[in-house]
């Protein structure tokens, strides 16, 4: 379909997917820093959207 970031941009799903192949040799932290991101950021519009709905 053509959406979304070209493999050669960084973007944490990305980042993710590159960790994944490397868990299994004891490279745990390298999806850590990614998987952190991606939640604080998931959680942080949770929190904006729940306060909008509160404030409208």
């Amino acid at each position: 379909m053509g959406f979304g970031l070209s493999p050669s941009q960084p973007a944490i799903g990305v980042l993710l997917a590159d960790a994944m192949r490397y868990l299994s040799g004891g490279y745990w932290w390298l999806g850590v820093f990614p998987g952190l991101g991606l939640l604080l950021m998931v959680l942080g519009f949770e929190r904006l959207s729940s306060q909008l709905r509160r404030a409208l």
